[in-house]
């Protein structure tokens, strides 16, 4: 199927001047007063599992094809039953709250739900709240924005209060690129090294399989944003590639639906959060066109919110691959960043429910992080009010939050070849590239920060290194990342092109897009190519693919990718585990199975 340059012509977004780059953040909160006695606030506590060795075991032998668990998956009532919070912790709790004058309920297998008066709450924490309104939303609620304490019997049982406190909102890893010319990586000889990548043309360069051989029928894929995709926008991207309703098209799109949890907000083309559901959505419904694409969209970007809606993807448990793009800096959730309050367990709560989806059989995939080794501002940053003229601080070596139940997705720029005449995107090289980004205030702070342009990788401050990660040296024996790359593009401060970037959809315009928001759905895009194959959800996934690279990596994966993040750095010499790359960038259906036929060229029919 030939370029459709007409339609493209119509979408292009023509940028002059400067290239722009900037990730979609969501604005602070403000801040009206103190809560009044008899304000509503509703919260919730997550309660730790039991047997929890023996569950660390289990979603690793239901991940390995060598063991007689091997995809043997968990209903919700069975993973509640040996391993949810005990019965007496559950009690415990729910008295607690009733004694303090706090409506409660267990609402899903670890968490229980909670309503009550403010000045119930702040007597029950010893804190005090104040009324906040999200200045994304527009949302009001009520929030802890001064330290807390827990009761002695919620803190003996273990309890992780959720939605309590006013936290650092998570970012998105999309980062809009104005191109200023149509897309050249198809189209000019430059385009190798300076052009947009479609997602059939990651296909073949990562040799995904055929679409003849799987296509991902049979698979719920689901993304998590903050924000809605649009219909429209998702149509257009991928009829251009001959992927829609036409007699002249290569393969139907997928069937879309869209969940909406309270206080969600519709697609919008002024949202950094659709720009992100946007570009989740595409790449995974041209990679998997067979597959179902759900939408499932937050309230806001809080950690809480996203929680929410963890908690209701498993606790339904209909769909199997769950795509997700944000991230934190771990040190945000240390007590140095929290005026001495350690508010590391609300990660550790969030595993939890990461792990009862494994062991369910659902994957979860999400991107690495955008901003190199040094991926933290300094405390000063977040604590120190505004100065005039602002502050500039320093960032500090750290990763974005590592949860090992989790497939952490990083990458850098890819070369492919041209041939005149064709659409062929066949790999040559990669590299991760790190690009000084401009002095900004990401997280709107008053404070100025210069991060770089890199995927984030290193060492977890927080979790230990899981069993499956021993299979190779990754140098640490804390958890690291990332796990697998992929293509994120690279970027060229006071420059009028990107050196590569991939093509989106967004309010009807064709735009770029940097970041480890593209190399993360891609590949959970094709984790449901295998799930398809295999007529089996995955479950962690990650012992397999750790064992596929101990096995012989440079079969599985580009293994020998050089790259630089700010600090790491490794050459083409180096080959193995790194801190940019992971395992490295997938050889895709050689990870489905060995000898399956590759996706061709673009626009064709094995790879629409």
């Amino acid at each position: 199927m030939l370029f459709k340059r007409s339609l493209i012509a119509a979408l292009v977004v023509l940028g002059c001047g400067a290239a722009t780059l900037g990730p979609a953040n969501a604005l602070p909160s403000k801040v009206l007063g103190a809560a009044a006695p008899t304000d509503s606030v509703d919260f919730s506590l997550h309660l730790p599992l039991q047997n929890e060795a023996e569950l660390d075991e289990l979603v690793v032998n239901q991940s390995l094809p060598q063991s007689p668990l091997y995809h043997h998956w968990l209903t919700p009532a069975q993973f509640r039953a040996r391993y949810g919070p005990s019965p007496a912790s559950v009690s415990a709790a729910l008295a607690a709250l009733h004694a303090a004058g706090i409506q409660a309920a267990q609402t899903s297998t670890q968490v229980i739900s909670a309503h009550g008066p403010a000045a119930a709450v702040e007597a029950l924490f010893s804190t005090k709240l104040s009324r906040v309104v999200d200045a994304t939303t527009g949302q009001g609620h009520i929030s802890a924005l001064s330290p807390y304490t827990l009761p002695a019997v919620l803190a003996r049982i273990g309890a992780i209060p959720l939605r309590l406190r006013e936290g650092i909102k998570l970012r998105s890893m999309a980062h809009k690129f104005a191109p200023g010319q149509l897309p050249l990586n198809r189209y000019g000889p430059e385009g190798s090294a300076l052009g947009g990548y479609w997602a059939d043309d990651l296909k073949q360069a990562y040799t995904f399989p055929s679409y003849k051989t799987t296509n991902g029928s049979g698979v719920a894929v689901a993304i998590v944003d903050g924000g809605d995709f649009s219909d429209t926008d998702l149509k257009l991207y991928l009829q251009n590639e001959g992927v829609g309703p036409l007699k002249v098209d290569l393969a139907p799109a997928p069937v879309t639906h869209h969940i909406l949890l309270p206080g969600a907000s519709v697609f919008s083309p002024l949202s950094g959060d659709s720009f992100e559901a946007d570009l989740d959505a595409q790449q995974v419904a041209l990679t998997a066109p067979g597959a179902s694409l759900t939408s499932v969209i937050a309230a806001d970007d809080s950690d809480g919110s996203f929680f929410d809606a963890f908690v209701q993807i498993v606790e339904g448990n209909k769909l199997d691959i769950v795509s997700w793009s944000y991230g934190e800096c771990e040190l945000a959730y240390t007590a140095a960043y929290n005026n001495g309050v350690d508010q590391t367990g609300i990660l550790t709560a969030q595993n939890d429910v990461f792990k009862q989806g494994n062991a369910q059989g659902i994957t979860f995939v999400n991107s690495s992080g955008d901003n190199g080794a040094y991926s933290c501002p300094e405390a000063g940053y977040f604590l120190n009010p505004p100065t005039t003229p602002p502050t500039l601080y320093k960032t500090v070596l750290g990763t974005d939050v590592d949860w090992p139940n989790m497939i952490l997705v990083g990458g850098g720029d890819l070369r492919t070849t041209y041939v005149a005449g064709s659409l062929q995107s066949k790999y040559v090289l990669e590299q991760g590239i790190v690009a000084p980004l401009p002095v900004d205030d990401p997280y709107l702070t008053g404070n100025l920060v210069q991060l770089n342009f890199a995927a984030t990788g290193g060492i977890s401050t927080i979790f230990k290194k899981p069993s499956y990660q021993k299979l190779v040296d990754t140098g640490s024996t804390q958890r690291t990342a990332p796990d697998v790359g992929g293509h994120i593009g690279s970027y060229v401060i006071n420059s009028a092109v990107a050196g590569s970037y991939d093509q989106e959809v967004f309010g009807g315009a064709l735009t770029g897009v940097l970041g480890t928001s593209a190399s993360a759905p891609d590949f959970a895009a094709l984790l449901a190519l295998k799930a398809s194959a295999l007529h089996s959800r995955l479950g962690l996934e990650l012992p397999e693919l750790y064992s596929l690279g101990a096995k012989n990596e440079a079969f599985y994966f580009h293994d020998n990718n050089a790259g630089n993040d700010g600090y790491y750095a490794y050459s083409t010499s180096h080959h193995g585990y790194n801190y940019i790359y992971g395992l490295g960038s997938p050889r895709g259906a050689n990870i489905i199975a060995p000898n399956l036929p590759f996706a061709g060229n673009p626009q064709t029919s094995t790879n629409p």
